[in-house]
């Protein structure tokens, strides 16, 4: 069952901020240790569960050695200064999570374009994988043009 997802703001995050999130390694998650190891990791905020939790979706600077399948749900942030991020970055918009707010910390907000191009990008993203799905059919049956 999908959670349903709230596109306000809270006390301290809203959508579209970009955070540093805190992702636990497997073998600690259901540890009894005090401290917990992993890794910090950027993430783009698109909402909160009915609960408070937010839900992001992740951030990679890794895009060059991804298929082209996987590369068509890559948006590519324009403006990585107001995101606040030092790297060319994309977001995964196929990939959503749901973390607890006391594991994320602000780093910047998507610009204005990026948000509307980002938008853009995920309702036109059902009409590209299904170009690329029938050029991937057409070459398998030899009739790539």
């Amino acid at each position: 069952m999908q959670k349903m997802v709230i596109m306000m703001k809270n006390d301290h995050f809203q959508p579209f901020d970009v955070a540093s999130i805190f992702w636990i390694y497997e073998e600690d998650i259901d540890s009894n240790k005090d401290k917990k190891r992993g890794k910090l990791r950027p993430g783009l905020i698109i909402g909160f569960t009915p609960d408070g939790k937010a839900v992001f979706q992740k951030i990679t600077t890794k895009f060059k050695n991804k298929s082209p399948f996987i590369k068509l749900r890559y948006y590519k942030i324009q403006d990585l200064k107001s995101a606040g991020l030092n790297r060319e970055s994309y977001i995964d918009i196929k990939d959503s999570r749901i973390i607890k707010l006391d594991n994320i910390v602000k780093r910047g907000s998507l610009s204005e374009k990026d948000i509307d191009d980002l938008i853009d990008f995920k309702q036109t993203y059902p009409e590209r994988l299904r170009k690329f799905q029938l050029k991937q059919i057409n070459r398998n049956r030899g009739l790539e043009r």
